[in-house]
């Protein structure tokens, strides 16, 4: 698994979605959604622009971090960093619900 799609399935746990709503929004199955999330297939556009509406961020911003087609060496740090972001975000969450 590469940093793009541990870093789509933080954002898709961030959001509180599930496989099913993901993959219905795309109108993809969930098993072609697991492929994207384990680095399989490349992440669609479709799939980044949902995220980023969701999140109220240009599409371009995540297009950049998540896109391979897109891809410089300077999106590494960034996706390490929001990777730590969202697994504290997740946490602090989780504490809230004990």
């Amino acid at each position: 698994m590469n940093f793009d799609s541990e870093l789509s399935i933080k954002l898709r746990e961030y959001l509180q979605f599930s496989e099913s709503y993901v993959a219905q929004e795309l109108g993809i199955s969930i098993e072609y959604l697991n492929d994207i999330e384990s680095g399989i297939k490349p992440i669609p556009k479709i799939l980044i622009d949902l995220y980023a509406q969701s999140l109220h961020v240009r599409p371009s911003y995540l297009h950049a971090l998540l896109s391979s087609d897109k891809r410089t060496a300077s999106t590494r740090p960034i996706n390490k960093i929001l990777k730590k972001y969202f697994w504290v975000i997740k946490k602090l969450k989780e504490n809230e619900k004990k």
